[in-house]
């Protein structure tokens, strides 16, 4: 083999840092729906923020392609009877429901063959919930899926069987998510009198209908009529069927395709107080975790402390292109970007105890040994300005227990062919959890240190031996050329 064939195998996808065999789906697809994280899209519509700003099909396709398996969908009433989606009491613009359906059903199977569900926060009158349900129906054809739950089943079914169906998850008024005022610290007594409140307030043919969390106040719409569902319309819902969130307790009496939807801050109280319960749940029903309404400009939470309890929905802002989604699009690589990726197995039958870590079977060992970097480019790729001085950052995310960052030393003046050989260890104590940051900054004496590359992954995908690292920039995009060259070692 000549030195450019050996240059070019060292560089190939096979010599890659990433588990080539990860590239493609390898996981088991045959277990149930909760017992897989599902990339999911928060305001899918969004280009921008959450207040103002352009609501666009495009928002649909872009997510679709990039491997999300559940978008969200806010309809509310149209003109010339055709329901519109768009972010409600908002300086959001319109767009019609039918034209996102149809795009919706031309990409939805592009990127992955597994199912999609359609979030939907139903704020329609009943004629116009009929005509959701009729695009629905005329639209997708064979791809939704709407056959009722047997009465014999007691799990819900796998993404192999609901390959390349669309699932229907409808939210409503209702189902009491987003609109009440939001108490994250409510006992289960506070939530049962909330929701006695709630039905007298509809009896009273009073309907909440929004509320604002960054001004801490609620808007009331009067309605004639208290809230209906077009029974066309809920006849589709079938195995994520939308409830009230009262507790866990009471949680253990829902039926086996019943979830609920929390906000970070509520679902982050209940990991604060019930974490172990929270873990319980988690293995049978599924969980959807979305933006607290302060998150105006669309930034994102960390998506790790509710995987890590077993939420399987975690819904970010996929306009966002910020360090969360980063972690997120990491995440979901591990089996081929089809959407899901199996829960470790102590999250799938419960037996992982949050506060006991002591003598973790789990723990392993990564050794990285940073040789050298490869054309690392100046910051934002400029072709002029001064030299950068480099050095490499690693990062283990996951478990709390796990949080740990090093770094090597600055090499002056060489982004070229920087050379470091120096190693840096890490003790994992939950590998099946973390994602590894590689991150390479320029040293500034008197300023900021600027990124001038990334790259992330799970730390199951990490390959042993002598490895390249193909840098990315902030928008995920390759850097052509720029590469960490390294040896790993997992114990």
């Amino acid at each position: 083999m000549s030195i450019s064939g050996f240059r070019e195998l060292l560089l190939s996808p096979t010599q890659d840092i990433f588990n080539y065999e990860h590239r493609t789906v390898h996981q088991d697809m045959t277990q149930p729906l909760s017992h897989y994280y599902i990339s999911s899209s928060h305001n899918t519509y969004l280009t921008q923020g959450q207040l103002m700003g352009e609501s666009s099909i495009e928002g649909y396709i872009r997510a679709l392609l990039r491997g999300c398996r559940c978008l969200e969908l806010d309809a509310w009433d149209g003109p010339d009877d055709e329901p519109v989606i768009y972010h409600g009491y908002t300086f959001t613009t319109k767009i019609l429901f039918r034209d996102v359906i149809m795009a919706i059903k031309t990409n939805a199977f592009k990127s992955s063959q597994y199912p999609v569900i359609l979030s939907i926060e139903n704020h329609c009158s009943v004629e116009q919930q009929n005509k959701m349900a009729k695009h629905l129906v005329n639209i997708l054809g064979d791809y939704l899926y709407c056959t009722p739950v047997g009465e014999d089943e007691s799990v819900l079914p796998s993404p192999h069987s609901l390959a390349r169906k669309i699932l229907i998850k409808e939210e409503s008024p209702s189902k009491g998510r987003k609109f009440t005022k939001e108490n994250p610290e409510a006992s289960e007594e506070q939530l049962e009198e909330e929701e006695k409140r709630e039905e007298e307030l509809m009896e009273n043919k009073t309907l909440c209908v929004y509320a604002s969390e960054s001004t801490n106040r609620l808007s009331l719409v009067q309605k004639s009529n208290s809230f209906k569902l077009d029974k066309d319309f809920s006849d589709l819902v079938t195995y994520v069927k939308a409830v009230r969130f009262c507790g866990f307790e009471k949680a253990k009496c829902w039926k086996f395709y019943e979830m609920a939807s929390l906000s970070e801050t509520q679902a982050q109280y209940q990991i604060n107080s019930a974490e172990k319960k929270f873990v319980e749940h988690t293995t049978k029903y599924l969980s959807r975790i979305y933006p607290k309404g302060l998150r105006t400009g669309s930034s994102n939470f960390s998506p790790l402390p509710f995987w890590n309890v077993g939420c399987q929905l975690v819904a970010l802002n996929y306009q966002t292109f910020d360090k969360y989604l980063y972690l997120y699009e990491a995440k979901f690589a591990l089996n081929g970007n089809c959407g899901y990726v199996l829960k470790p197995h102590f999250l799938r039958d419960g037996s992982f105890d949050p506060s006991n870590l002591v003598e973790n079977r789990y723990k392993k060992t990564l050794t990285v040994m940073v040789i050298s970097g490869q054309h690392i480019p100046k910051p934002g790729e400029a072709t002029v300005g001064e030299i950068v001085d480099p050095y490499v950052s690693i990062k283990v995310c996951g478990h709390p227990v796990d949080s740990n960052k090093k770094k090597t030393s600055v090499v002056k003046n060489n982004g070229f062919f920087p050379v470091w050989n120096e190693t840096l260890t890490f003790d994992v104590q939950m590998p099946d959890l973390a994602v590894v940051v590689f991150t390479v900054k320029d040293e500034s004496i008197t300023g900021r240190n600027f990124r001038l590359g990334r790259y992330a992954l799970p730390f199951n995908s990490i390959t042993e031996g002598y490895r390249h690292i193909h840098l990315v920039d902030d928008y995920h995009s390759v850097i052509v050329s720029a590469t960490l060259f390294v040896h790993v070692t997992i114990e």
